[in-house]
């Protein structure tokens, strides 16, 4: 049981994971860092042009970049250009011309910072004595790079996750006092 225990537990944390990079990194309508997970369905890089299809492009010129961009024909930046996502338009002689698409960067948000410190006596009088406190950053707050992604429990939440294709595992609501 404790194995199945600890099975769930890895489940859920790299589920949980795996969203949070997601959504740290461009899988939204918005992108991170120069957008190189970029996966908007953006199909034009400006009013007026559209997208040509990656792999059509790829297959006729032999200087574009290798990329597993895929059949379809969104901004993408499979070159980790520094501007951004871009993609092939047709261009005025009706080759294929590498273009920018709109700058769609994620507003900047607040990193997992040290808290502000309060004084002792701030603290002690916010506090009850002998009671524990938790304290999380914002929810919209995202890790830098370099650090380590945590998972943080959402406090009411009820949490169920699939053990095979007919069961359910209740994991509990997480924020009573036993």
């Amino acid at each position: 049981m404790k194995e199945v225990r600890m099975l769930l537990a890895w489940v859920q944390t790299f589920l949980i994971s795996n969203m949070l990079l997601a959504e740290a990194y461009g899988s939204g309508d918005c992108f991170w860092d120069n957008g190189h997970l970029y996966r908007a369905d953006q199909p034009s890089p400006a009013p007026g042009l559209r997208c040509l299809n990656w792999l059509e492009v790829q297959s006729g010129l032999a200087s574009a970049p290798e990329s597993d961009a895929g059949n379809h024909s969104y901004c993408r930046n499979p070159d980790q250009d520094p501007r951004g996502p871009w993609c092939y338009v047709s261009g005025d002689a009706g080759a294929p011309e590498k273009w920018p698409c709109e700058d769609l960067r994620c507003p900047e948000t607040t990193s997992l910072s040290p808290l502000t410190s309060t004084t002792e006596t701030e603290e002690a009088s916010e506090v009850p004595s002998g009671d524990e406190v938790q304290v999380f950053a914002p929810a919209n707050a995202l890790p830098a790079r370099s650090e380590a992604a945590a998972v943080q429990p959402v406090i009411g939440i009820s949490q169920r996750v699939r053990v095979n294709s007919k069961e359910k595992k209740d994991l509990g609501t997480l924020g009573g006092r036993t």
